[in-house]
């Protein structure tokens, strides 16, 4: 482990989602936690080499998608696929039982 921190910009280099995503991920618990220095938030780059050995299999756009609600989609976007969204569906039905 090399120790280094990273700010949010860095992060964004090495997980291509936006700013926002990063967040949302964060919140649901699907992200590193942050560490605070005084004002500066900051992510160790251990923990998301890790977040990212991790998803090696996901592409993080799919990913991405799965942290939206089925309206918020755009039919045709080419970015998921139809089984990735239906299986996102089904995970959210299965949630709310």
């Amino acid at each position: 482990m090399n120790g280094k921190l990273l700010n949010i910009d860095a992060v964004r280099k090495r997980v291509p989602v936006s700013e926002v995503s990063i967040w949302r991920w964060q919140k649901a618990g699907k992200f590193p936690k942050p560490v605070r220095i005084g004002r500066r938030i900051l992510w160790r780059s251990e923990d998301i080499d890790r977040f990212l050995s991790a998803d090696a299999n996901i592409d993080t756009r799919v990913a991405a998608a799965f942290m939206l609600d089925a309206d918020q989609l755009e039919v045709g976007q080419d970015c998921v696929s139809q089984r990735a969204f239906a299986d996102s569906r089904q995970q959210r039905a299965d949630s709310t039982e």
